[in-house]
């Protein structure tokens, strides 16, 4: 292939890259989002306002698939799920209102009908609220509802979430990579290099991307310094501390999601093809060339180690910032004491703890398994006790075995049910059938390793115990190489006298 052809073919490939690159990174930008639930929002109207009403606007301002408690009656009708061997039922003594003055009111009656317990999830912990779970899909919606709604209810209803951009994650970046442009010998390559990067802070903020891109602007500092060496890519490739640079932000997006490692990787494809395709410009240009290849060019001085620690410093100024608590919400309509239900992680079970889906397999259990119990006893509540896992269902039967001419009739003792795995399994089957608006799809939905409690609705940024230990571990990285050269340096020191 000629040259007059081979580098505008070049140059199309590498624009197209650079183009799909970034129109993949705006396609899947992620703004963080308080959320209590996973996949749905919740929204809270004064018990006073009318649930029909309610419903009503939610379903005008295109709001569909809503649960809410009146919803549930039907969902719950224990003739859905009785057996069909012996369809027989046991009878509360009464039935399960749906006023917010009764829900969540635990009592000796109740506390193995799981139908009475999901009510507290549709009301606030004072009861002044009652509450809709909308599916995410719909929340670009709400707000037309909650201004229906704000307009005959003053100062009665709200939402849970709302997006929160984290502006100091991009800012510290973007002060880190003046910092390093100040500093660079090559200041147009560094930009070239870093523009991407800066583009997936903007895209994807959150504080664990936020040290990733720190680190990863500090490896882009090293790679500039070889720019026009002879044998740069292969000197670059080689060197430790570029190599960390690039490679520990991609293990630090991994922990973010898996979706921003990958989104990482192409903002790096896009910045290789970016000064790629600046170099074909700049070789068509006969630009000047060094003449000492990359190898006599020192990577990492004592100077730019120190920058190491300037590294080091951004990464902890966007930890501390991260937890100063944000004044600011996009919902006016926001509330910030009140006690709504959510899912927090299992280990801060302080407290008396929402009914789960180990509550709705028992409910299912005792309806399924009622008709095969002994009913001679006077605890009124027994057809309703608990139930541990491994427990059986046995109902002696007999079966004919042996052949034609000599038959025999054995006791099968092969339990109808057993409390385990298995059954889990048919139950959370049997919750995709159910309707849209069944809250046992909500359940589902969330992770496993979570209890249900009343919190407060919060009003900074999410920030995990996992994120903490994440960025606390990315600060050891800059600090890490830094000691590294200081001891490598005085080993060479050492062997020099």
């Amino acid at each position: 292939m000629k040259a007059s052809t081979k580098y505008p073919i070049l140059i199309v490939i590498l624009s197209l890259v650079i183009l799909s690159g970034l129109l993949s990174m705006i396609a899947f930008r992620q703004i963080p989002k308080n959320k209590l639930w996973e996949d749905y929002t919740v929204m809270y109207a004064s018990v006073s306002v009318p649930e029909k009403e309610v419903l009503s606007v939610l379903e005008q301002s295109n709001c569909k698939d809503v649960v809410s408690l009146s919803l549930q009656s039907d969902i719950l009708d224990e003739n859905a799920f009785a057996n069909t061997m012996a369809p027989v039922r046991f009878i509360e003594d009464s039935s399960i209102s749906n006023d917010s003055a009764s829900a969540g009111k635990i009592s000796l009656e109740n506390k193995y009908i799981y139908p009475a317990l999901k009510k507290m999830y549709f009301f606030d912990e004072q009861k002044e609220y009652q509450l809709y779970y909308i599916p995410d899909e719909y929340i670009e919606n709400i707000d037309a509802a909650l201004e229906i709604l704000q307009e005959k209810y003053p100062a009665s209803c709200g939402i849970d979430s709302y997006s929160s951009f984290p502006l100091f994650v991009p800012v510290v970046c973007i002060l880190l990579f003046g910092f390093f442009l100040f500093c660079s010998d090559n200041k147009l390559v560094f930009s070239l290099l870093s523009i991407f990067p800066l583009i997936f802070i903007l895209l994807v903020p959150n504080s664990v991307n936020g040290a990733a891109i720190c680190i990863c602007l500090y490896g882009l500092f090293l790679i500039q310094r070889l720019w026009k060496r002879n044998k740069a890519i292969r000197y670059g490739v080689h060197n430790v501390y570029i190599a960390i640079s690039l490679i520990a932000p991609f293990i630090l997006c991994i922990a973010s999601s898996f979706r921003n490692s990958i989104l990482y990787i192409v903002a790096l494809i896009c910045a290789a093809s970016v000064l790629y395709l600046y170099s074909i410009i700049e070789t068509r240009s006969r630009s000047f060339v060094p003449i000492l290849s990359a190898s006599f060019v020192p990577v990492l001085t004592k100077t730019a180690a120190d920058y190491l620690f300037v590294c080091a410093a951004a990464i902890l100024v966007q930890l501390v910032v991260s937890f100063i608590p944000s004044q600011q919400s996009s919902s006016k309509f926001a509330s910030k004491n009140m006690m709504l239900p959510s899912p927090v992680s299992s280990n801060k079970k302080e407290q008396e703890t929402l009914p789960d889906l180990q509550n709705y397999f028992k409910w299912i259990w005792n309806i399924k398994t009622f008709p095969f119990k002994n009913l001679d006893v006077n605890e009124k509540l027994k057809p309703y006790s608990d139930v541990k896992y491994g427990d059986s269902i046995i109902v002696p039967r007999y079966k004919e075995t042996g052949t034609a001419d000599k038959l025999s009739i054995k006791e099968d003792t092969t339990p109808l049910f057993v409390f385990d795995e298995s059954f889990f399994n048919s139950v959370l089957e049997d919750i995709d059938k159910l309707p849209s608006s069944a809250f046992e799809k909500v359940l589902k939905i969330q992770k496993s390793d979570v209890v249900y409690l009343y919190t407060y609705r919060t009003s900074s940024e999410a920030f995990s115990s996992f994120s903490l230990i994440i960025v606390l571990c990315s600060v050891c990285i800059p600090l890490g190489m830094a000691v590294h050269y200081i001891i490598g340096r005085r080993k060479q020191y050492a062997h020099s006298i």
